[in-house]
């Protein structure tokens, strides 16, 4: 078991390894969460202003 862990000296280095990996990965994680969070709100925000905006300009129509 001791020699597992120790695994021939390097063990510092490869557990150094997955701990940074490991960190890489969550912050990938998290960042791509805020960035799908931003982007749905901005997009909610785009839906509503042009829902204001059909409301306030009736005489306006889109061409189909």
């Amino acid at each position: 078991m001791d020699q597992s862990l120790v695994m021939g000296g390097y063990a510092v280095y490869i557990l150094a390894a997955y701990g940074v990996t490991a960190v890489v990965v969550v912050g990938n994680i998290v960042a791509a969460r805020q960035r799908f969070r931003r982007t749905r709100q901005r997009l909610r925000d785009q839906l509503a202003r042009r829902a204001e905006q059909g409301r306030d300009s009736p005489g306006i129509r889109r061409a189909s």
